[in-house]
C-alpha cells in the first residue's frame, strides 16, 4: 500500500498556495504536525516503535485541537477539506488509501476509472526493502537493480516483448553493468 501523507502536504500546498507543514528540522517538523492535526491519541501512535519520540509527542509538546481548517483553507470547497483531513490524518491505519482517495468526491469531474484500473503488468515487492541492512552499498544495489528493472521492462514494451516466464533481469546482468555504477 502507498502512503499517502506527502501527497496530502502538496496538495495543501496546491490550496493554501505556499508550504503547510514547513519544519526546518526533525522536531520542528514534529511541531508543525502536531499544531496542524492536534495531539494524536495513544492508540493512534501505535507505530512509533521509539519511546522517547512517543514521550515527546505524548508528554512534550501542549495538548492541541488542530487547526480549523475552513479558516486555514478559506477558499477550499467542503470536498477539498474532507480529501486534505483524509489524506493528513495522522493515524496511517485511518489515512486514506490511494483507492480512497482516487474515489473521493473531490476528484469524481476528473476521475476515469477505465484509466486507473489497468493492470500495470508488473510487481513491486518491498519486502527485501524493508529488511535489508540500510548501507550505502545495500542502497545503491536496491536503486541499481531497480533501475536495470525498469529498463528492461521500457525495453519490452517498445521491442519484442519478452515471454512472462523469463526474468526481466539476471545476475548475469547485475554484475557486468553493476561494475560501472556501483
Amino acid at each position: 500500500m502507498v502512503d499517502l501523507w506527502s501527497l496530502g502536504c502538496v496538495f495543501g500546498e496546491c490550496l493554501l498556495k505556499r508550504p503547510v507543514l514547513q519544519g526546518h528540522c526533525l522536531v520542528g517538523q514534529l511541531e508543525k504536525i502536531h499544531a496542524f492535526v492536534g495531539t494524536p491519541s495513544q492508540e493512534d501512535l501505535w507505530f512509533v516503535t521509539n519511546k522517547e519520540a512517543l514521550n515527546f509527542m505524548m508528554n512534550v509538546l501542549p495538548k492541541k485541537q488542530g487547526v480549523d481548517l475552513k479558516q486555514k483553507f478559506p477558499t477550499a470547497s467542503d470536498q477539498a477539506l474532507s480529501l486534505l483531513t483524509g489524506l493528513l490524518t495522522f493515524d496511517p491505519r485511518k489515512r486514506l488509501d490511494a483507492n480512497h482517495a482516487i474515489d473521493h468526491p473531490f476528484l469524481a469531474s476528473v476521475r476515469e476509472v477505465s484509466h486507473y484500473e489497468i493492470d500495470a503488468g508488473f510487481t513491486v515487492h518491498t519486502d527485501d526493502i524493508e529488511t535489508m541492512e540500510i548501507t550505502d552499498s545495500n542502497v545503491k544495489q536496491m536503486m541499481f537493480q531497480e533501475c536495470m528493472r525498469y529498463e528492461k521492462r521500457m525495453i519490452s514494451v517498445h521491442h519484442t516483448p519478452k515471454p512472462k516466464s523469463e526474468p526481466l533481469i539476471d545476475d548475469d546482468d547485475i554484475k557486468v553493468f553493476g561494475r560501472f555504477y556501483i
